[in-house]
């Protein structure tokens, strides 16, 4: 999470989520799994309502909305928000270096499971999204499911990223990043050689011809000397 501290308040910017990346094992009332949120799915979710950004799960603390200080997008990675927050508790810990992380509080709408090596993988497919929050507390991502309810007093849940998971993440796309840049580099040398192969079988056929021009204009020169 980058985090720029201004005379008139805090720029917050990261990733809530990264898509289509299995979680760590987590665990709720029928066991342990492992989830997936697929790609499009806060896309989708962050059409459907104004969504609350929060201090650590507090519906008393609200530090912003998407109507306001709050920006989600979701891109190839996930789902990214940009935030300016003038509370002063926040952008004191901010100061102190306790911000933990990030975090978001939904209900699932459909789902699908599969067993794998007889771990159940939960992927989902569509939610609906109440809140995102900023932490300042370790957070709970490997840990049993917390569960909040929301101001319509519906049961959330919510997932929790730390700053070194985030942090990880950002890395391994460089390094993909570096990795595609390669192959490209890679793909591009041997069309390079192809090319190179190309000119040169051209260049052995226009050598072949003027041979054969040579040698008409010899066999040319000596049938005209023979009368």
């Amino acid at each position: 999470m980058k985090i720029e501290i201004r005379e008139n308040g805090l720029n917050l910017e990261g990733y809530i989520n990264v898509s289509e990346r299995p979680s760590k094992p987590l665990r709720d009332s029928e066991g342990q799994f492992i989830e997936v949120v697929r790609e499009g799915v806060m896309g989708r979710a962050i059409q459907r309502r104004n969504i609350k950004l929060l201090f650590n799960h507090d519906w008393m603390r609200v530090l912003g909305d998407t109507n306001s200080n709050l920006q989600l997008q979701e891109d190839s990675i996930g789902l990214r928000f940009r935030a300016f927050i003038t509370d002063s508790e926040v952008i004191e810990k901010a100061k102190k270096g306790l911000l933990k992380g990030c975090s978001f509080g939904f209900r699932v709408l459909k789902q699908s499971k599969e067993n794998i090596n007889g771990i159940c993988k939960r992927y989902l497919e569509d939610i609906e999204l109440f809140e995102v929050s900023i932490l300042d507390r370790e957070p709970a991502y490997s840990g049993c499911l917390a569960e909040i309810r929301s101001l319509e007093n519906e049961d959330l849940e919510v997932r929790e990223i730390p700053l070194e998971i985030q942090e990880t993440t950002k890395e391994e796309i460089v390094e993909e990043n570096v990795e595609e840049a390669e192959v490209a580099e890679d793909t591009e040398v041997t069309t390079e050689d192809e090319v190179e192969e190309k000119i040169e079988a051209q260049e052995e056929i226009v050598e072949q011809n003027l041979d054969l021009i040579e040698n008409y204009s010899l066999w040319l020169w000596v049938q005209k000397n023979k009368k």
